[in-house]
């Protein structure tokens, strides 16, 4: 009688090879897809532009005072202040005609507060005297602390949970990293701090994470 089918001998070898297949090929897959962290990185990039800009852009809130307007002078009769400061340094409360003419959103903490409430940031810690950050949480999880020292640092943890990694990228100390810093100058020019954000940043249309990486190492 003819016999059909597979032993159980024969599925045995089958299933090993494909084990084996799998396990060759996984690191090559792995290696050629981008890193998961990469597209957020990417689109907390562009929110962050967005908002600086159309912060930059509304002369009710970055402005500098009119040169007649309480004034005040150096010893070489050069104006100080606020006629004198850059973009994201002019650190007047911002006018009347805006909702934020608050103390809040002025001195050293303005921007922080600002582009918090500009990008709905659930804030658990605003910036203010007693705090040199503002820190809260994004919809998605992530946790953000933007630093009121110029250049602003926003250090962007992914997955704050006491169970993951929480470091930024280091060829030997952090190889899975889940958290990303950004510098934001006083023109509102954005850049990364880590070298993983700075190559993100780079390769923004790569999706190997190979790549990233190799490149991230030799910074």
């Amino acid at each position: 009688m003819k016999k059909f089918g597979f032993s159980l001998a024969e599925l045995l070898i089958a299933l090993s090879i494909i084990a084996i297949g799998a396990a060759l090929l996984a690191p090559a897959y792995m290696n050629n897809k981008p890193d998961k962290y990469k597209f957020r990185v990417l689109k907390y990039y562009n929110l962050i532009e967005e908002a600086t800009d159309k912060l930059l852009n509304n002369h009710d809130i970055y402005f500098r005072t009119p040169i007649d307007d309480h004034a005040t002078f150096d010893p070489n009769g050069f104006p100080t202040g606020q006629y004198g400061c850059n973009g994201l340094e002019c650190t007047e409360m911002p006018t009347n005609n805006t909702p934020y003419n608050h103390s809040d959103y002025s001195g050293s903490c303005k921007y922080p507060n600002l582009l918090a409430d500009i990008i709905q940031l659930n804030v658990s810690i605003p910036c203010s005297s007693g705090s040199n950050s503002t820190i809260g949480n994004m919809p998605d999880g992530s946790r953000w602390t933007i630093k009121k020292i110029t250049p602003y640092t926003i250090t962007i943890d992914m997955d704050p949970s006491t169970s993951s990694v929480n470091c930024s990228y280091h060829k030997t100390k952090c190889k899975k990293p889940d958290t990303f810093i950004f510098k934001v100058d006083p023109n509102g020019d954005i850049t990364g701090d880590d070298n993983l954000t700075k190559i993100y940043l780079k390769n923004m249309t790569n999706t190997k994470k190979s790549v990233d990486f190799d490149e991230a190492k030799k910074l």
